[in-house]
C-alpha cells in the first residue's frame, strides 16, 4: 500500500513539473504610431528631379526611392502603414508636392508591409509648378498604422 502510494504521489509530482516545463509562445505586438520605431525604420532617397514644361506651366518632378525594413527578429502580419514623406518646398505660387497619380495635395501613400519585414517601392512625384530639385533624403511622419508583430523566438 505503501508503495502504490509513492508511486501516486511520485506520479503526480513529475506530470506537474512536466505541465509548467512548456515553452513559452512569444506574444503578439499590436502595432501603433507610437511603437512603430521599435519595429520598422524608414528611408527615402530623392532622385530624378527635373523641370518639364508643358503648354501652359512648368512642372517639376522627382522619385522617392523609399524603403522600409525590421529593426528586429520576427514576423508582421496584416501590417498596413501610412506615411507622408515632409517635403518643405512649395512652388512657385504655393502649390505644394503631391504622388504624380493622385489628385490629392501632399506626399501621402499606404503600403502593405510583407511579413518578412522588407519593403521598397519608388514613388513619383510632382509640384504643377517650377520649383527647386529635391535631392539628399527625405524623413516620414507614421500617419496610421494596423497589424501585429509577433517577436522571434
Amino acid at each position: 500500500m505503501k508503495k502504490t502510494l509513492a508511486l501516486i504521489l511520485t506520479a503526480a509530482l513529475v506530470l506537474s513539473l512536466a505541465a509548467c516545463g512548456g515553452s513559452k509562445k512569444p506574444q503578439e505586438i499590436e502595432l501603433t504610431t507610437e511603437n512603430i520605431g521599435d519595429y520598422i525604420s524608414f528611408s527615402g532617397e530623392f532622385t530624378d528631379s527635373e523641370y518639364h514644361q508643358t503648354i501652359l506651366y512648368y512642372v517639376s518632378t522627382s522619385t522617392i526611392d523609399f524603403q522600409a525594413y525590421s529593426t528586429s527578429a520576427g514576423t508582421f502580419s496584416n501590417v498596413e502603414i501610412t506615411l507622408r514623406a515632409n517635403i518643405d518646398n512649395d512652388g512657385a505660387i504655393g502649390e505644394k508636392w503631391h504622388l504624380a497619380d493622385a489628385e490629392d495635395t501632399g506626399v501621402e501613400f499606404t503600403f502593405k508591409m510583407p511579413s518578412s519585414g522588407d519593403y521598397s517601392h519608388s514613388y513619383s512625384i510632382e509640384c504643377n509648378r517650377n520649383t527647386s530639385k529635391l535631392k539628399g533624403s527625405c524623413d516620414f511622419t507614421v500617419v496610421s498604422v494596423s497589424g501585429t508583430y509577433t517577436p522571434a523566438d
